[in-house]
């Protein structure tokens, strides 16, 4: 299993996590959806779920694995809730080596998705083939055979949910923490008395600290024994201020971060109506991208060439920062539960993910009686701190899950 730190994480993707923009909206303000997935096995109809409880599995199967010899992927389809609470489904994937012994360790993966395209969240790559999903979901298809090397189970949430509604992180969180209680609940799966871990980096840290911070009140029946993040945005409204008015390589992420918010917010939301004649075209052509094609395709763009008149400053956006701030770690004043054992890396040099919020929001977590394990690195690059540092996180959770007892870091934090 030692081995599993220097291996998981040969590649990552860039996150340059960005705004959303809001101002004060009208029904008739259409969001640009995506387009449904043909599998029916992922089409179910609203009377399937609007009156099942969050978490109840709905409908499974099962798949060989890919990169797995002998082991299974197990697609679910499960109730859940979107942001405001209301019913809706969601998905994810359970790989499994071959013998997995029943109630076997499991470590929850939350992937750096950052894409419009449903079918570019990773569950999906394994009973379809579409080159552009199959790229962008290999790199946890390929961690989650690596882990099944070394007798872990490999839960894969779509935390992006069934709207592709990219950075609406409280609807990520009801998806993440709905997939583990579907895993735990069906008794099939064996899973129930799994010791469970959890590990992502950048969007996925994220979604993972949001999964933590709503537990208590959304699911408290689901137990994390431990959690590892690092390269963790905290504060969404700190893009928009920085990289939302200028041109930037980075801009695609920015672009399908408005986009996925209109998906989740469509009666505030004015994305769409605001759109250049080059906006709109870029929209229609991108709607269903992964992250990959929508980097290639806005880089250099910026608010500017994509919208009619629009200027992203808090005394113009107000609506905009308020549903910011709304979905920032570094706002919510919510926290994991006293006693939550905590991993986190960062970099003081990564302008993708700003210290500053990060630690201060660890800080208050600390006040209220968890544990952090905490390290700090200097590498401007948020790539490479990935490359460099998810595998010792990695090797963090497999020595928790065998009873190695956690350093408390909460009082050497910097401020």
């Amino acid at each position: 299993m030692k081995r599993l730190t220097t291996r998981l994480l040969a590649a990552a993707g860039v996150l340059a996590l960005t705004v959303g923009l809001i101002t004060p909206g009208t029904a008739e303000a259409a969001a640009t959806m995506p387009t449904p997935i043909l599998d029916p096995f992922f089409n179910v109809p609203t009377s399937q779920y609007k009156n099942k409880e969050h978490g109840q599995l709905l409908r499974s199967r099962k798949l060989p694995a890919f990169l797995v010899p002998g082991g299974s992927a197990t697609q679910m389809v499960f109730a859940t809730r979107n942001t405001f609470n209301k019913p809706t489904y969601g998905t994810a994937v359970l790989v499994k080596p071959a013998n997995f012994p029943k109630n076997g360790n499991v470590i929850v993966y939350n992937d750096f998705i950052n894409s419009l395209g449903i079918g570019c969240q990773p569950s999906f790559s394994y009973s379809n083939l579409n080159p552009e999903w199959n790229t962008r979901s290999f790199i946890s298809m390929w961690y989650a055979a690596i882990a099944a090397h070394y007798g872990y189970a490999f839960l894969i949430p779509d935390h992006e949910g069934m709207k592709a509604a990219y950075t609406a992180n409280i609807h990520s969180g009801h998806v993440i923490l709905d997939a583990v209680r579907a895993m735990k609940t069906t008794p099939a799966l064996g899973m129930q008395h799994s010791w469970t871990g959890m590990l992502g980096y950048s969007g996925g840290g994220m979604a993972s600290l949001w999964a933590l911070n709503l537990r208590q009140q959304y699911a408290p029946n689901v137990h994390f024994s431990a959690v590892a993040v690092g390269g963790v945005p905290t504060d969404l409204q700190y893009y928009g201020l920085a990289f939302g008015n200028r041109p930037n390589d980075g801009f695609g992420l920015a672009f399908a971060s408005l986009v996925g918010l209109e998906r989740e917010y469509p009666r505030s939301m004015r994305v769409t109506p605001r759109l250049s004649e080059h906006g709109k075209d870029k929209l229609r052509r991108l709607k269903d991208a992964c992250s990959p094609r929508l980097l290639e395709s806005l880089k250099g763009e910026s608010i500017d060439t994509v919208f009619n008149g629009v200027s992203l400053r808090p005394d113009k956006e107000k609506d905009a920062f308020r549903v910011l701030r709304a979905n920032s770690l570094y706002y919510d004043r919510r926290h994991p539960s006293r006693g939550t054992k905590l991993y986190v890396f960062g970099s003081y040099t990564d302008a993708s993910a700003p210290i500053r919020p990060l630690r201060a929001t660890l800080r208050r977590y600390c006040a209220a009686g968890v544990h952090i394990q905490y390290k700090e690195v200097n590498n401007p690059n948020h790539v490479s701190t990935a490359y460099y540092d998810l595998p010792v996180a990695a090797q963090w959770l497999w020595k928790m899950g065998h009873g190695t007892p956690i350093r408390d870091d909460c009082n050497h934090i910097p401020s």
